[in-house]
């Protein structure tokens, strides 16, 4: 058990895993076209409100979520007894919540076996959602049914890893896209009711010289 924690590992737990950027990145506001009080402050005000959160190490420097972290993973018969190669290959189990990766560690399980959880530690680190969709992402790639798919996947870890984090990339995009297409159009009718507007007023304005 480790006693103290490597300031090493404390620094290189706080890095931020590619899920959590997609989802910073879309919690930041996106510049709305059709706003008419939008302003630099307001964007970089929210842009902080969630760094901050990644900046604050308090709830997990001391180690008390990885304790609970891991007597979950025991439970699931998961052997932690290195830690240190543990954190070393996957640091921010640190700080992870502990729901969140016994979440994702039954779901390992269920769908290959306890051995394959601990030949690939990152594999935690990662939403259930993610993994699901990593490997329905792996199936649709290599177009082939997902059987096949967790058969391929269970004899190379690495393999679900790139799926995952396509699968991640590829959501984020079609997040990305779909959000940008909403404020377009939100946009676009902001200006079509403006120039409505507009010509009414123009079209009274004639009137009232008549």
């Amino acid at each position: 058990m480790i006693n103290e924690i490597d300031d090493k590992i404390l620094q290189a737990a706080r890095n931020k895993l590619s899920w959590e950027i997609v989802q910073e990145t879309q919690q930041k506001p996106i510049l709305n076209l059709s706003a008419r009080d939008l302003s630099p402050e307001s964007t970089i005000e929210g842009t902080s409100a969630v760094e901050r959160n990644y900046d604050d190490i308090s709830s997990w420097k001391n180690g008390e979520r990885w304790t609970a972290t891991k007597q979950l993973l025991e439970s699931l018969g998961v052997d932690i007894s290195n830690e240190v190669d543990i954190l070393s290959q996957c640091p921010q189990l640190l700080r992870l919540e502990s729901f969140m990766v016994e979440e994702t560690a039954s779901c390992i399980i269920d769908l290959f076996d306890v051995e394959y959880v601990q030949s690939e530690w990152q594999l935690l680190s990662y939403p259930l959602d993610d993994v699901v969709y990593g490997l329905e992402f792996v199936s649709t790639m290599m177009m082939m049914p997902q059987s096949d798919t967790r058969t391929i996947c269970a004899q190379s870890s690495a393999l679900l890893l790139q799926g995952i984090q396509g699968g991640i990339q590829e959501r984020a995009v079609q997040t990305a896209l779909g959000a940008a297409s909403e404020v377009t159009s939100q946009a676009t009718k902001a200006i079509a009711s403006d120039t409505m507007k507009s010509f009414r007023q123009l079209r009274t304005n004639r009137r009232n010289k008549i």
